[in-house]
């Protein structure tokens, strides 16, 4: 009985009820309403990356708006600059 399914050799113990023809996600799941729900075999490693790029976003937005903000709080902004 598997029940931490991680690896594409546990795919063979699963009915096919439970299995998805998607080679990428290839768990699936059946809500009571008949939707299909599609699952990677490891998702915290899509997570990790998606939130590990959203963490670089968010800091290169930081900065980009820390340098401007102290620029023109300090008085070091200069309006010819503006286009």
């Amino acid at each position: 009985h598997l029940t931490r399914i991680s690896e594409p050799s546990h795919l063979k113990g699963l009915p096919q009820d439970f299995l998805s023809l998607d080679p990428e996600r290839p768990l699936l799941h059946i809500d009571e309403k008949g939707n299909e729900y599609k699952y990677f075999l490891q998702p915290m490693k899509m997570s990790v990356i998606f939130i590990l790029f959203v963490e670089m976003l968010e800091r290169f937005s930081f900065y980009g708006i820390n340098y401007t903000t102290t620029a023109y709080l300090t008085g070091a902004y200069n309006e010819v600059w503006n286009a």
